[in-house]
């Protein structure tokens, strides 16, 4: 799981402002049952789940899961994945999470070793530098 763990806090902080939502939201999407707070944070594998907690309430606000089994505020909190259309940013975040570390990977001899994806390549393919942030957003018209 490291490489992936690794590629996934990249995408989970440069697209989503944080390295553990994205991390979250994929475990979240993959889950058939209902779940706890306590396995979300192992499933993860992230220590605090106070943060985990955050990121489940953000999907509950947006109404991607529903909270439930926890009267006056005792026991676990249990969350139920909900059908919806938000889930598809979660397949394309991990479509585009498998394709980074694809693109390049090293065998175990350390040599380059090129993607065997049956796909056709994109007609360019070319690292693009980010624009800076402060030229993100910025408004030349006069």
């Amino acid at each position: 799981m490291g490489r992936f763990v690794d590629a996934l806090d990249v995408y989970g902080e440069e697209l989503f402002g944080r390295r553990i939502r994205l991390r979250v939201l994929l475990w979240a999407h993959k889950q058939k049952d209902a779940f706890n707070q306590s396995e979300a944070s192992k499933g993860v594998d992230y220590s605090s789940s106070g943060e985990v907690a955050k990121e489940l309430e953000r999907l509950v606000r947006l109404g991607m899961l529903r909270k439930f089994g926890r009267p006056a505020r005792v026991g676990p909190q249990n969350y139920l994945r909900v059908e919806h259309p938000g889930w598809a940013v979660a397949v394309a975040a991990r479509r585009a999470v498998d394709a980074g570390l694809g693109q390049r990977r090293a065998d175990d001899h350390g040599d380059d070793v090129v993607d065997e994806d049956p796909r056709p390549a994109p007609a360019l393919r070319r690292a693009v530098r980010p624009a800076p942030l402060h030229e993100v957003g910025r408004d030349d018209r006069g």
